[in-house]
């Protein structure tokens, strides 16, 4: 397989963090000094001490070594042809987007002494990401991967939050496992706390209830107490059972997940559904399927389709059927088209 050139420029020479030796796939981060618990720590106070410029060039080439493989083998995966499209525009931005926000968001937090670096941690990670990106192969299902899902457990522990109960934070990141940030938003600081229960505030307090701006999960912070979720307005919600409605996962009691139907639906009551198996939206389909409601019997608003596999360039298609083909279906043409080295 073709191997992706633009990821040593990326996470090479000039970050001051990730060195590739030629010809190994190995990355180098820095060797800084550690405290007595084996850490690598910056200053505390909010003030950077001499060693947090090192430490935030770590946490820089960190990003850069993970989310920055995956953005490099997104500007390979897709042409010049790929990128003029709205899809291959957000595809681009996405990934740019994402590895901007963890420079900025794992920096600061070093900077400003809350979190501290673990070196060999890092460098597993790294290795992990490097190789999970490693050639032009992942192109064929580039549009099914999420690049923030950590390939290895290792990720998590990077970098380690120092935040004890009601100490400032920015972030889930600057806080102890077990606590989580809430209230921080517009500039402002939040602070750690265990998560709340039945209406106590979570999250940031933007509108959107976003938890932040590092998509890549350090540690362990649950944004409620088990049983909640945090909604839209920053508050702690119940989650529901079986059939409740949803929009999204985390609203659902574990194991249950949000179907495509809008409802809570556990594994064992509705497991992910393989070839010829009903379906209602493409969501309820295995990784790789898309649910065609393409047959003429079916009726009604939402009619149940079945999962089949999705169909390669020049098939016919329909923009109203999300995820029908490998690559994307053109409005023009109204057929499967190549994209992003997907057919």
């Amino acid at each position: 397989m073709r191997k992706v050139a633009v990821l040593m420029s990326a996470v090479g020479v000039g970050i001051g963090g990730i060195v590739f030796a030629c010809g190994s796939s190995e990355p180098a981060l820095p060797d800084l000094p550690r405290n007595d618990a084996g850490l690598l720590e910056s200053g505390g106070g909010g003030e950077a001490s001499t060693g947090d410029s090192s430490v935030a060039g770590a946490a820089e080439a960190f990003c850069k070594g993970t989310l920055g493989a995956y953005s490099a083998v997104v500007n390979s995966c897709c042409n010049a042809t790929d990128k003029a499209l709205p899809q291959g525009g957000e595809l681009v931005s996405h990934a740019q987007s994402i590895l901007a926000a963890c420079v900025t968001a794992i920096g600061g937090s070093v900077t400003k002494g809350r979190t501290m670096y673990q070196q060999a941690q890092a460098l597993s990670c790294v290795t992990d990401y490097m190789a999970k990106f490693a050639d032009t192969s992942v192109c064929a299902t580039l549009q099914l991967v999420d690049p923030t899902i950590e390939p290895n457990p290792a990720c998590a522990l990077a970098f380690v939050g120092l935040g004890d109960n009601n100490a400032l934070c920015s972030a889930d990141l600057e806080c102890k496992d077990g606590l989580t940030c809430a209230g921080y938003g517009g500039g402002n600081d939040g602070t750690c706390r265990t998560p709340a229960g039945m209406g106590g505030d979570c999250g940031s307090l933007r509108n959107d209830g976003s938890l932040g701006a590092l998509v890549m999960p350090m540690g362990s912070h649950p944004a409620c107490a088990a049983g909640f979720y945090c909604d839209s307005t920053s508050k702690c919600k119940p989650q529901g059972g079986s059939a409740a409605p949803c929009t999204r996962n985390d609203q659902c009691t574990a194991p249950a997940r949000c179907d495509g139907t809008g409802k809570c639906t556990t594994g064992t009551e509705n497991p992910l559904v393989v070839v010829d198996g009903p379906c209602k939206a493409t969501l309820d389909c295995q990784v790789g399927l898309w649910c065609n409601h393409t047959d003429p019997n079916d009726t009604g608003p939402l009619p149940t389709g079945k999962c089949a596999a999705k169909v390669a360039a020049p098939a016919p298609c329909t923009t109203a059927e999300i995820g029908q083909c490998s690559g994307i279906c053109s409005t023009t043409l109204n057929a499967c088209v190549a994209f992003c080295g997907a057919m």
